[in-house]
């Protein structure tokens, strides 16, 4: 296979995982080779090389450095290779294109299903706003898998999806259900809440009773928090009437909620979120808590993301 080849257009759209020769690269080059296997799809292998050629600069197994031209086409070489030992067959093509890897990742993204990251422990915000996990994240135009935690999981481990209080997003509880449904694992439809700022904004101001504004607050956030994930567990069933799906309403913060469920679960699934802190990085606060603590891989999605789309 040549480097720089092209993806025929009349096969399914890829799975694409950005490589860079470091060993969570190299992790993520395994998730996705058996993810676009179950997806019956192939495998694109993006590398981003980020320097044009400079003297001295070395390639590293932990990716301090820039990527050169040269070293770009070897790893994706390499990455290729290991695509193939893991799923014989799947990987259709690898490309090397020049820029930033997070802006390179989000510009493959507009012709994928799916875009997989690895990640190198922590993301420490706000020091890492040029993460390419994080970048991607944000920015892409489909789903994003950021490969960290436990990734070889027992098969019945289920796929956990977090539920907003408010109206659940379509996009990201159909998402949660096409991977639950191609693993054969159970869906498990969580929402934490609790009487903070965060939960407060996407609930009616309440109308104090005897017992007291704040006791008011909680009862009104906790009813939300149950009613929402009753919706999101009405929209499983109806997309994959079969699936078993179980609802956790928990008494903490979201990003708690989520991160205790994650070190149980195959796979994470999040909502893109609000907007963040940074201009252009718009993730909410539950996102950003997921891809720094989640004991699982993460899946972010969209909120434009057709739920039609996220089934196929």
């Amino acid at each position: 296979m040549r480097s720089g080849s092209t993806v025929d257009e009349a096969v399914p759209a890829p799975v694409v995982v950005g490589y860079d020769g470091s060993a969570a690269s190299r992790r993520a080059v395994r998730w996705a080779a058996h993810e676009a296997a179950a997806r019956g799809t192939g495998l694109r292998v993006v590398v981003a090389a980020d320097d044009p050629g400079v003297p001295g600069v070395r390639r590293t197994a932990t990716r301090l450095a820039p990527l050169r031209l040269g070293d770009g086409h070897e790893a994706m070489s390499e990455a290729v290779a290991l695509a193939e030992s893991c799923q014989p067959g799947v990987t259709r093509g690898g490309v090397v294109r020049r820029g930033q890897p997070g802006g390179v990742l989000v510009d493959q993204s507009h012709t994928a299903q799916l875009v997989v990251v690895g990640c190198r422990g922590r993301i420490a915000l706000p020091a890492s706003e040029s993460s390419t996990s994080l970048i991607t994240a944000s920015r892409a135009a489909c789903p994003v898998v950021v490969v960290r935690g436990r990734v070889d999981t027992p098969r019945l481990d289920p796929v956990v999806v977090g539920v907003r209080v408010g109206d659940p997003v379509p996009s990201t509880v159909s998402c949660a259900v096409d991977v639950a449904r191609r693993a054969g694992s159970p869906l498990v439809l969580a929402c934490g809440w609790s009487a903070d700022a965060g939960s407060l904004s996407r609930v009616p101001r309440p109308v104090p009773d005897r017992s007291g504004a704040l006791a008011t607050v909680v009862r009104d956030v906790q009813d939300h928090a149950g009613r929402s994930v009753e919706r999101a567990a009405e929209l499983a069933h109806r997309l994959a009437p079969g699936l078993s799906v179980r609802t956790e309403v928990l008494d903490t913060r979201a990003e708690r909620a989520l991160e205790g469920l994650s070190w149980g679960a195959s796979v994470l699934v999040v909502g893109r979120g609000g907007t963040g802190p940074f201009p252009g990085l718009p993730l909410g606060r539950v996102t950003r808590s997921a891809l720094e603590h989640a004991g699982c891989p993460v899946v972010v999605v969209p909120p434009d993301v057709p739920v039609e789309d996220v089934r196929a």
